[in-house]
């Protein structure tokens, strides 16, 4: 009977509730236990990095301070303002389950607009790495978005959002791709064949985390879009990684520079 479910890959329960709660989660892993909702409440927006660094140049952009009360459960969460408006800023860890229960998380104290700001590898000849990636759909080659929709269920991002960034990054000289990209769990079975595949569609680049987030946006009822600067180059049968290039590093900072300039625009979506 197990092996069946194995085999059809069918882990969706279609109940909306789940025994465990990202409020509850939360509360139970806090410094302070007796934290008041007035503390623990979030804004309407985040901005959500996958790094360290690019994190603190989203707060000394925005004058943020740590949540003192989310202490023990997220260290790194902070508050800043833009544009007149309040906005949170946090890491993810890398890979779907932890950007996923990141964001359910803050979702259930008062996110509703994500924005997420990450790294891609490019599989397509012409784009190289330091250039902008803008996704609009993505393949669901990850498990987390399973367990929220079904096989063949659309996996997109919030359009306002994204034009959004596309507009920002515009007007700062920036000309991203807009296009696909794929989503995969396993790093080391990113083979030729699946590159030659997914480049022969139109697919731009592969990355750990976009699918499964923007399935979330949808299943909650939140706004969800992402930038990735591109670190990495796919060709069928070759890698070559820039992690820490200068170029990538100046343009991550030239992307988080410009959507804290135009944060104020997304409380009006």
């Amino acid at each position: 009977m197990l092996r069946g479910f194995e085999e059809r890959m069918d882990f969706l329960s279609l109940e909306k509730g789940s025994v465990i709660t990202p409020r509850e989660v939360v509360r139970a892993s806090l410094s302070e236990k007796e934290v008041t909702e007035q503390a623990l409440a979030l804004d309407d927006v985040a901005i959500i990095t996958f790094t360290r660094r690019d994190l603190l140049i989203l707060v000394e952009e925005t004058g943020a301070r740590r949540v003192k009360a989310w202490s023990g459960r997220n260290d790194r969460l902070y508050r800043g303002t833009a544009g007149g408006e309040g906005c949170i800023l946090t890491q993810s860890r890398y890979g779907a389950p932890n950007a996923v229960i990141l964001l359910e998380e803050l979702v259930a104290f008062g996110v509703k607009k994500a924005v997420f700001l990450g790294y891609c590898g490019s599989i397509q000849g012409h784009i190289g790495v330091g250039e902008v990636m803008l996704p609009t759909y993505s393949i669901r080659e990850e498990g987390t978005s399973y367990h929220y929709f079904p096989k063949g269920m659309s996996c997109h991002a919030d359009q306002r959002i994204q034009s959004f960034i596309h507009n920002g990054l515009l007007e700062c000289g920036i000309e991203p791709y807009v296009g696909m990209c794929w989503t995969t769990d396993a790093l080391y079975r990113e083979t030729e064949e699946k590159i030659r595949r997914y480049r022969s569609k139109g697919v731009l680049a592969v990355d750990m985390e976009t699918s499964a987030i923007f399935c979330l946006g949808i299943y909650r009822n939140i706004r969800v879009g992402s930038a990735m600067v591109v670190t990495d180059e796919f060709s069928e049968s070759s890698w070559e990684g820039s992690f820490s290039s200068e170029k990538v590093r100046a343009v991550m900072r030239m992307v988080c520079q410009t959507i804290v300039q135009r944060i104020g625009n997304l409380w009006s979506l």
